[in-house]
Protein backbone atom coordinates (compact mmCIF):
# COMPACT_ATOMS: atom_id res chain seq x y z
CA UNK A 1 0.00 0.00 0.00
CA UNK A 2 2.96 2.39 1.31
CA UNK A 3 4.30 1.88 -2.45
CA UNK A 4 1.42 2.23 -4.30
CA UNK A 5 0.34 5.48 -2.66
CA UNK A 6 3.84 6.90 -3.24
CA UNK A 7 3.70 6.08 -7.00
CA UNK A 8 -0.03 8.77 -7.06
CA UNK A 9 2.15 11.29 -5.16
CA UNK A 10 1.01 10.80 -1.64
CA UNK A 11 3.13 11.51 0.80
CA UNK A 12 3.21 8.54 3.55
CA UNK A 13 3.84 8.37 7.05
CA UNK A 14 3.78 4.56 8.30
CA UNK A 15 3.72 3.04 11.58
CA UNK A 16 2.59 -0.07 12.87
CA UNK A 17 1.04 0.99 16.54
CA UNK A 18 -0.60 4.20 17.63
CA UNK A 19 2.52 5.34 19.77
CA UNK A 20 4.66 5.17 16.73
CA UNK A 21 2.07 6.92 14.49
CA UNK A 22 1.93 9.92 16.83
CA UNK A 23 5.61 10.34 17.27
CA UNK A 24 6.19 10.19 13.46
CA UNK A 25 3.71 12.22 12.65
CA UNK A 26 5.15 14.97 15.15
CA UNK A 27 8.46 14.34 14.33
CA UNK A 28 7.96 14.87 10.59
CA UNK A 29 5.71 17.70 11.33
CA UNK A 30 3.10 16.41 8.74
CA UNK A 31 -0.55 16.70 8.78
CA UNK A 32 -2.50 14.18 7.14
CA UNK A 33 -5.11 14.88 5.07
CA UNK A 34 -6.32 11.17 5.09
CA UNK A 35 -5.53 8.31 7.38
CA UNK A 36 -5.83 5.18 6.38
CA UNK A 37 -5.91 2.47 9.65
CA UNK A 38 -5.94 -1.53 9.36
CA UNK A 39 -8.27 -2.15 11.97
CA UNK A 40 -6.12 -4.77 13.64
CA UNK A 41 -2.77 -3.13 15.35
CA UNK A 42 0.02 -4.35 17.61
CA UNK A 43 -0.19 -3.82 21.50
CA UNK A 44 -4.09 -4.19 21.90
CA UNK A 45 -4.73 -1.22 19.65
CA UNK A 46 -7.10 -0.98 16.99
CA UNK A 47 -7.25 1.27 13.88
CA UNK A 48 -10.03 3.56 15.47
CA UNK A 49 -8.14 4.15 17.97
CA UNK A 50 -5.46 5.23 16.02
CA UNK A 51 -7.96 7.60 14.02
CA UNK A 52 -8.80 8.96 17.47
CA UNK A 53 -5.51 9.72 18.64
CA UNK A 54 -4.26 11.35 15.07
CA UNK A 55 -7.58 13.70 15.02
CA UNK A 56 -7.36 14.42 19.12
CA UNK A 57 -3.61 15.31 18.27
CA UNK A 58 -4.91 17.96 15.30
CA UNK A 59 -7.78 18.65 17.14
CA UNK A 60 -9.97 18.23 13.51
CA UNK A 61 -12.19 15.47 11.56
CA UNK A 62 -9.75 14.23 9.66
CA UNK A 63 -11.03 11.76 7.20
CA UNK A 64 -10.28 8.68 7.58
CA UNK A 65 -10.83 4.92 6.10
CA UNK A 66 -10.76 2.12 8.14
CA UNK A 67 -9.32 -1.29 6.19
CA UNK A 68 -10.34 -4.67 7.58
CA UNK A 69 -11.26 -8.16 7.27
CA UNK A 70 -13.74 -8.36 9.86
CA UNK A 71 -17.36 -8.28 8.47
CA UNK A 72 -18.97 -8.31 12.27
CA UNK A 73 -22.31 -5.96 12.02
CA UNK A 74 -20.80 -3.95 15.35
CA UNK A 75 -17.50 -3.03 13.54
CA UNK A 76 -19.69 -1.75 10.48
CA UNK A 77 -21.60 0.20 13.39
CA UNK A 78 -18.47 1.47 15.24
CA UNK A 79 -16.86 3.09 12.01
CA UNK A 80 -20.00 4.64 11.28
CA UNK A 81 -20.27 6.18 14.77
CA UNK A 82 -16.44 7.59 14.42
CA UNK A 83 -17.60 8.91 10.59
CA UNK A 84 -15.11 6.64 9.26
CA UNK A 85 -15.15 4.81 5.56
CA UNK A 86 -14.54 1.35 5.61
CA UNK A 87 -12.87 -0.74 3.03
CA UNK A 88 -12.75 -4.77 3.25
CA UNK A 89 -9.66 -7.12 2.73
CA UNK A 90 -8.29 -7.08 0.16
CA UNK A 91 -8.30 -3.33 -1.26
CA UNK A 92 -7.82 -3.59 -4.99
CA UNK A 93 -6.46 -0.02 -6.07
CA UNK A 94 -8.76 1.18 -8.17
CA UNK A 95 -11.56 0.94 -5.27
CA UNK A 96 -8.86 2.70 -3.05
CA UNK A 97 -8.06 4.92 -5.76
CA UNK A 98 -11.74 6.20 -5.68
CA UNK A 99 -12.34 6.34 -1.93
CA UNK A 100 -9.36 8.68 -1.79
CA UNK A 101 -10.55 10.69 -4.90
CA UNK A 102 -13.72 11.14 -3.03
CA UNK A 103 -12.44 11.69 0.03
CA UNK A 104 -10.39 14.33 -0.63
CA UNK A 105 -12.98 15.84 -2.72
CA UNK A 106 -15.42 16.27 -0.15
CA UNK A 107 -12.57 17.52 2.49
CA UNK A 108 -11.08 20.32 -0.03
CA UNK A 109 -14.90 21.34 -0.61
CA UNK A 110 -15.62 21.86 3.47
CA UNK A 111 -12.29 23.66 3.83
CA UNK A 112 -12.54 25.92 0.50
Amino acid sequence: TEKLLTKWGCEVVIAENLEQAIERILKENFKPEVILADFRLRDQANGLDAIDAIREEFNQEIPAILITGDTAPERLQTAKNANVAIMYKPVEPDELALKLEAILSIAHQVTD
